[in-house]
C-alpha cells in the first residue's frame, strides 16, 4: 500500500493485524512465561507483550510507509506521514499473566491527529470489535453483528466498570473517593473492575456494559475503545487532568452505552475534580 488515503482500507489492515496478534495471545495463554514489573508489582509486563507489540509495529509500519507508532512497550516513532497507530498489544497484562482470559489487543488509528478507527480483538473470549467511518462490527462465536445490543436504559439495570485511584489517592481526599465509589456502587446494578480498559470500552459500545470509567489511563488504553463507543452511538465524557491530551486520548473518562441518556457518574467525576480527580493528583500511573 503505497499512498493510503481511505480510512476503511487502512483500518481494515489494522483489523487483520489485530487478529494476528490475538492468535499470538491465544497461543501463549496459560503457558510458562517470564513476568517482570515496570514500576511495581501492580504493573507487570511479560515477554509476550514485547514480542507481540514488535510484531504489530513491524506489520503496521510496513503496511503504511511513513506512518508513526505509539505503543505501550516500545514508545513512539515519529514520522511525517498522515497516519498514526496507537497500540496496546495485551491490554489486561495482569489478567494474562495470572491466566484470566479478560484480555485484548487494542489498535487505535489516527489520521492527521484525529482518531478515525478503533479495533479491539479479545481472542480468549472469541470476540472482535472494529469501527471506522461508516462501519461498526462486533463479531463473537455466534456470528457477525453490525449494530450494538439495546443495552440498559436505566442506570439501575446497568453493569458498570471502573478504575479508581485507591492506592495513590492523597490522604485528605480518600474519604471523598470512598464516598463517591460507594455512591456509584449503589447507582448501578453492579460495579466491577475487570482489568482491561479497552475491552471495557468495547463492551460499552455494544451495550453489554452500561458505563465504563477510569481516572488515569494512557492513550493506548483508550484510543481504540473511545472511538468504538462513539462510533456505536454512545457518549464519552473526558477529563485531561492537566495532560493537554485531546478528547479521545485523555486519562480520565466516563463512557455510556448508546441506550443510556444520562449517568450520575459524569456528575460524580465533575465534582471530584475538586478532590480526588484534581489535576494536582496526577502521578505516572496510579494503577
Amino acid at each position: 500500500m503505497k499512498s493510503p488515503s481511505d480510512p476503511s482500507h487502512v483500518c481494515g489492515v489494522a483489523a487483520e493485524i489485530a487478529t494476528e496478534a490475538g492468535a499470538m495471545i491465544a497461543a501463549a495463554f496459560r503457558q510458562t512465561m517470564r513476568v517482570e514489573h515496570k514500576l511495581d508489582a501492580h504493573d507487570p509486563v511479560t515477554e509476550h507483550d514485547r514480542l507481540i507489540e514488535a510484531h504489530i509495529r513491524t506489520r503496521l509500519l510496513e503496511a503504511v510507509p511513513g506512518s508513526s507508532f505509539l505503543g505501550e512497550e516500545s514508545g513512539s516513532t515519529d514520522a511525517e506521514g498522515r497516519w498514526r497507530w496507537i497500540v496496546d498489544p495485551i491490554d489486561g497484562t495482569a489478567n494474562f499473566a495470572a491466566g484470566m482470559p479478560y484480555v485484548c489487543c487494542s489498535i487505535g488509528v489516527a489520521r492527521d491527529r484525529r482518531m478515525v478507527g478503533g479495533i479491539v480483538n479479545a481472542p480468549l473470549l472469541e470476540e472482535h470489535f472494529e469501527a471506522w467511518p461508516g462501519h461498526f462490527v462486533f463479531i463473537d462465536r455466534r456470528g457477525r453483528h453490525t449494530r450494538a445490543d439495546p443495552g440498559p436504559s436505566r442506570e439501575s439495570e446497568a453493569l458498570a466498570t471502573g478504575y479508581f485511584p485507591f492506592r495513590t489517592c492523597p490522604e485528605n481526599h480518600r474519604q471523598a473517593l470512598m464516598r463517591d465509589v460507594a455512591e456509584l456502587s449503589q447507582v448501578f446494578a453492579a460495579l466491577r473492575t475487570p482489568g482491561a480498559c479497552a475491552l471495557d470500552l468495547a463492551h460499552t459500545a455494544c451495550g453489554h456494559v452500561g458505563v465504563s470509567m477510569a481516572t488515569w489511563v494512557k492513550p493506548w488504553d483508550v484510543a481504540a475503545g473511545i472511538y468504538l463507543v462513539e462510533a456505536a452511538g454512545g457518549t464519552v465524557t473526558t477529563w485531561d487532568r492537566g495532560t493537554g491530551l485531546p478528547h479521545g486520548l485523555r486519562p480520565a473518562f466516563v463512557a455510556q452505552a448508546p441506550s443510556l441518556a444520562h449517568t450520575r457518574a459524569v456528575e460524580v467525576f465533575d465534582a471530584a475534580t475538586k478532590t480526588w480527580l484534581h489535576d494536582a493528583n496526577v502521578v505516572d500511573d496510579p494503577r
